[in-house]
């Protein structure tokens, strides 16, 4: 029998505190210490953050003392593809605190998020923006607020080593944390609008939901997250483009794999657990304009208003599935006569905007409410379509999963007459939305949330190719 192979062991190579005002002249190594390590990263959140659980018998919690406002610079290393990532974090609560059994220590959970991110969250915007690109907006941003030096923390980046870009695409690096940069997918059409004393963070969120997509990205839902690589203000089409142009990771589901030492892949490859959580919810599509969408807009200046409706059968053809190809009715999740019979503008999501603004606009200028029609419909029809093949699964290992990656997902059919071929609804390309990474003992376990546009197909390799 083969030696049993072990694909998910993980390292805390470096766990430093270093207290508030001391780097270079004090630091705390607590990687010893460690028992438990979380890290967290999410497509629909801003910031990494996570936390570690410390089992002190040194008195480092009263003595040092710790105050919750060290930075906590980490390394991490893990065994089956060699993956090691560093990152420079802010200690920003201190909890769970509890005697040992023997009353010789405590133990204690550290709660972490990005020293970036920290950095911003201190800062407040209260400012105007006049005719300037979404994109630009962000750039200014993050550039005045992410980071401990104004003005300056990033600065011009390139790609890194064999990777490729969409060619709507500005990179920065960050200052503070060398190696991490800020990707930034170029808007259309510029825009006036006010910040109205707002976190940074919540200033880009305010930002994205008013931008207005390329031709590249028809869907306008931008987003704006951190995974440990860097912060990213892009649409899923951008997202699905990256990670066409780059090799995509590959994902299987095989619940009887072989844990000898001679088929290494077959175990970092494979996913220990898959969970279909949604087939169908027709309830959910009704409410949430997954279909149908109803925008009435009232002029308060003419005293007039007006209705405006969309159908999902009009507008599929302007959105592209995580294999770049243009969304048909035919990898929807149901037929053309169902969606045309059963979801109508009498029970359509509805929608009201209130205008206080003339169609006449200053020259060079943009007006985000006037497409506030199109931002509202085709953002609810595309994100509950995006959503609509929602995947949980968990493997061993693969500290190389990020938020925001695309990977491709190959599953066996689920029928005692068909296990060696490939089920097509399930199986393609998927955009990953969250990973939940824990190291318990020196093993780490990863739990990931993924989605794909329906039941598109994995499509052929398109390494290059970001048309």
């Amino acid at each position: 029998m083969a030696e049993a192979f072990n694909p998910s062991r993980c390292e805390i190579k470096t766990a430093k505190l270093i207290p508030h005002g001391k780097k270079g002249e004090i630091d705390y190594d607590i990687s010893l210490m460690i028992g438990n390590f979380r890290m967290n990263q999410s497509i629909h959140t801003t910031s990494l953050s996570g936390s570690l659980d410390v089992l002190d018998n040194i008195g480092l919690l009263q003595n040092s003392p710790l105050r919750g406002e060290e930075t906590l610079v980490l390394t991490l290393y893990c065994y089956d593809l060699q993956t090691q990532i560093d990152l420079t974090c802010q200690v920003y609560k201190i909890d769970g605190l509890e005697p040992t059994p023997d009353t010789k220590g405590v133990s204690y959970t550290l709660h972490w998020i990005s020293k970036a991110s920290f950095e911003a969250s201190k800062r407040s915007i209260t400012k105007s923006y006049s005719y300037k690109k979404a994109s630009t907006i962000v750039i200014d941003i993050i550039k005045k607020y992410f980071g401990e030096d104004a003005e300056q923390n990033i600065t011009v980046g390139a790609t890194r080593q064999n990777e490729v870009v969409p060619p709507n695409t500005k990179i920065f690096d960050l200052k503070a944390d060398p190696g991490r940069k800020v990707y930034i997918e170029e808007s259309d059409n510029n825009m006036t609008l006010l910040i109205p004393d707002y976190s940074p963070q919540e200033a880009i969120g305010f930002v994205c939901k008013r931008a207005f997509g390329s031709s590249r990205s028809k869907s306008s839902l931008f987003r704006f997250f951190e995974n440990y690589n860097g912060f990213y203000f892009v649409s899923d089409e951008w997202l699905y483009a990256y990670g066409r142009a780059n090799e995509p990771k590959t994902l299987t589901y095989n619940p009887f794999v072989d844990l000898g030492g001679d088929k290494p892949l077959e175990q970092i490859n494979g996913l220990t657990q898959l969970i279909y959580n949604k087939r169908v919810d027709i309830a959910t599509e009704l409410l949430g304009g997954a279909y149908s969408n109803t925008v009435v807009e009232v002029d308060i200046l003419k005293r007039t208003a007006k209705r405006f409706d969309y159908h999902y059968k009009d507008y599929h053809k302007e959105f592209t599935d995580t294999g770049g190809k243009t969304a048909t009715l035919g990898i929807d999740l149901h037929t053309e006569k169902f969606m045309t019979d059963t979801f109508t503008k009498e029970n359509a999501k509805q929608f009201m905007i209130i205008r206080d603004y003339s169609d006449r606009n200053v020259a060079g200028a943009f007006r985000p409410e006037t497409n506030f029609r199109d931002l509202a419909a085709k953002r609810s029809m595309f994100a509950h379509h995006s959503a609509a093949t929602q995947v949980s699964a968990a493997t061993a290992g693969r500290l190389d999963l990020q938020a925001g990656d695309i990977v491709k997902l190959d599953v066996k059919e689920m029928n005692a007459g068909g296990q060696q071929q490939q089920n097509k609804q399930i199986s393609g390309r998927y955009l990953i939305i969250s990973v939940q990474s824990n190291v318990n003992d020196g093993e780490l376990g990863t739990g990931i949330a993924l989605y794909k546009f329906g039941f598109s197909e994995a499509g052929d390799d398109t390494k290059g190719d970001i048309s």
